[in-house]
């Protein structure tokens, strides 16, 4: 089987949680590093299933400035959808996004939802940098909206495979971060933080 054929028995969700910092180190359960992916712990995430349409909800801007789905979830906000955050300072520019509201105590900004191959992710990097697909099914929410979202606070992240056949696994980490362009985007977590199942 090929690395392609083994990616496609896969769904991919990739999310970040902002964090108080504090790391339970009794908790940990390897230090070793996993292939790439993020997302939160004992998080349910439903398949695309051919059989049943999901709609999932778009709701409207927050009155308030919110910079990440972690502040909406502390406002009340607790049902998955699609969200209006401002993660840029000044809070003047918005960016759509998928929160899950409900994993792990809800809060989590997903960057990255791969399912059904409906979205082609062989891009260029200018698309990545900006983002493509629709935060309502497959996306990537771009590396300049990841960088100044975790620029802002301590973040968690979490990812979540789930086979079509059954099963599912996960990798956490902790203090993820994106730098900016000039540096790559190169993505960072706290060495030694690795929690979860995945690659086991």
């Amino acid at each position: 089987m090929t690395p392609d054929q083994r990616l496609q028995a896969w769904e991919f969700t990739a999310l970040f949680l902002e964090t108080d910092g504090v790391i339970n180190y009794s908790s940990l359960t390897s230090s070793r590093s996993v292939p790439y992916i993020s997302r939160p712990p004992t998080s349910v995430l439903t398949r695309n299933d051919t059989s049943q349409k999901t709609t999932i909800p778009t709701f409207p801007e927050s009155t308030d400035a919110l910079k990440d789905c972690k502040e909406l979830n502390l406002k009340g906000f607790n049902v998955d959808g699609v969200y209006t955050i401002y993660p840029y300072l000044p809070l003047t520019t918005s960016v759509r996004v998928y929160c899950d509201m409900t994993t792990d105590g809800g809060g989590w900004t997903v960057f990255q939802h791969r399912k059904d191959g409906s979205v082609d992710f062989y891009l260029s990097w200018d698309s990545y940098k900006k983002g493509f697909g629709d935060a309502r099914g497959e996306f990537w929410l771009g590396n300049d909206h990841l960088h100044q979202l975790t620029r802002l606070g301590i973040f968690d992240l979490y990812i979540r495979l789930e086979k079509f056949t059954g099963g599912w696994a996960y990798a956490r980490y902790n203090n993820f971060s994106v730098a900016d362009e000039s540096d790559g985007y190169r993505m960072r977590v706290k060495f030694g933080s690795y929690q979860g199942n995945a690659g086991t």
